[in-house]
């Protein structure tokens, strides 16, 4: 981000060698960016807060999937209370912020969820025999059957005497 954006806090979460990761971010009141672009896919979940992507706002529980290249923004918090967002950046290019009216050429333009509510996609069934009482969501499906989806685990306890 520009040098005159306000800083927020950042605690990385994973990280895997081909350069994605996930991290927990958090954005003060007064932060406002410009727009522009990234040089890598990001993700962005919020788990506390809103915060204006240009002419979308996510409010808690709201997801955005903003491919490389894609121009978003102006950027700002809404209210006067921190945001705070799950940030997960999808390598291999380092991601830095690029501050420019328009997208790039190149960019994935029909790939952008500029703002999802996670609220609205319905739950549907695991696949798998570890989580035979989930549930699971997608957020965002991808070409080759992966994705971006939350979990639902229902937990059962026995009693023990």
């Amino acid at each position: 981000m520009p040098d005159d954006v306000a800083f927020g806090s950042r605690r990385s979460l994973t990280w895997h060698d081909c350069g994605a990761s996930t991290s927990k971010v958090v954005l003060p009141p007064q932060f406002e960016a410009p727009s522009g672009f990234f040089t890598a896919d990001l993700e962005i979940f919020v788990l506390r807060g809103a915060i204006q992507l240009g002419e979308w706002q996510l409010n808690k529980h709201g997801y955005s999937f903003i491919p490389a290249g894609v121009k978003i923004g102006p950027w700002k918090v809404v209210g006067n209370e921190e945001v705070e967002i799950l940030w997960m950046e999808n390598g291999p290019v380092k991601l830095e912020y690029k501050n420019v009216f328009n997208n790039h050429p190149l960019a994935k333009v029909k790939d952008f969820i500029p703002a999802l509510d996670s609220k609205l996609p319905p739950w549907s069934k695991t696949d798998t025999v570890q989580f035979e009482v989930s549930k699971k969501k997608y957020l965002r499906k991808d070409s080759n059957g992966g994705g971006v989806w939350l979990l639902s685990c229902h937990i059962m306890m026995a009693d023990i005497q």
